[in-house]
């Protein structure tokens, strides 16, 4: 009983992990994207020095998560259930801030391509 508990929490685990990374991934593109129209800024400090270079772009956002989460799964399937199931509990909310923050850039990407218009307007609270 126990082991297929710990199996399910593996697995789910797993799931949110890929989840994370993709969606990481996918506001990388999108940050990119939408800094190349010149027309939305970056505004996290963090951030704001790396996103306007490709490589460090690809070298923050894409490879060291993909180590990182990777790290970090294989250490964390090793440990107890109880250890897993709050691992799975914390995803949650991260997972959702990420959702978040990909609605937001297709909102600015929605904003940019229909309103072409307002394309001369800073989007910056988008950031």
């Amino acid at each position: 009983m126990e082991e297929s508990i710990k199996i399910n929490a593996i697995f789910a685990l797993r799931k949110r992990f890929v989840l994370l990374y993709l969606l990481n991934f996918t506001d990388a593109v999108f940050t990119r994207t939408l800094l190349k129209t010149g027309v939305f800024l970056e505004v996290n400090p963090v951030m704001n020095k790396i996103a306007y270079s490709n490589f460090k772009m690809i070298i923050v956002k894409i490879l060291l998560p993909l180590l990182l989460l990777s790290v970090v799964y294989n250490r964390v399937k090793k440990s107890s259930i109880n250890l897993l199931i709050i691992s799975n509990k914390i995803l949650l909310p991260v997972i959702t801030l990420y959702l978040l923050i990909n609605v937001i850039h297709i909102t600015g990407v929605i904003l940019y391509f229909i309103f072409p218009l307002y394309s001369n307007i800073t989007f910056h609270f988008l950031y």
